[in-house]
């Protein structure tokens, strides 16, 4: 990297983060985490960015700030990029199970059905802690097989449609408002909360 002396380990480290490709790489990563999946690394020499012009944006605000974190996500959260995602990005299941629990409220603590709960991200093809090698699980669009998809859709379909859950009640609450409508106005409010 046309560099010489005697670095120590911060030394290296401004070195890498200096070179262009460890900004683009920092950056993709950062639009895969927040915005939308990207295929996986181990490809991205293969495959360019879906949207090259928020990688090179993050990139060179990286090098801008003196290679900070804080600016970019600052750059990152402000976009119209990352405010227009939504939809864009496969749950794995962990994320899926964590988040209908969070949203029927089933537990907030400890439970006695927690670990079986836990195995049900291993259905979907991701067992907590035990990734399928070092790179670890992929993301995005892998997570959706046929097998996999019936599971995640029985698995939320299981929680949502047990109205005993508090988080549940406060759904059917948020639909039914306590008014009259159409069915057509029933329906978007479902789609609404869904």
């Amino acid at each position: 990297m046309g560099q010489t002396g005697k670095f120590n380990g911060e030394d290296i480290i401004d070195i890498i983060v200096q070179q262009s490709a460890c900004q683009r790489f920092l950056s993709r990563h950062l639009y895969s985490f927040f915005v939308a999946d990207e295929p996986p690394p181990p490809t991205w020499h293969l495959e360019p960015p879906r949207n090259p012009e928020a990688i090179e944006a993050l990139s060179r605000d990286f090098a801008k700030s003196g290679y900070e974190m804080k600016p970019v996500l600052r750059t990152l959260f402000n976009s119209d990029f990352f405010k227009e995602a939504a939809w864009h990005k496969v749950k794995s299941p962990i994320e899926l199970v964590v988040g209908t629990l969070r949203l029927t409220q089933e537990m907030k603590g400890p439970h006695p059905c927690l670990e079986a709960i836990a195995s049900e991200a291993g259905y979907m093809g991701q067992e907590i802690l035990a990734p399928p090698n070092v790179e670890g699980w992929h993301t995005g669009v892998e997570w959706i097989s046929s097998g996999a998809h019936v599971t995640r859709v029985n698995f939320v379909a299981g929680r949502i449609g047990n109205v005993q859950l508090a988080g549940v009640r406060e759904i059917v609450q948020r639909v039914a408002n306590g008014t009259s409508m159409t069915a057509d106005a029933l329906v978007e409010r479902c789609l609404d909360e869904m």
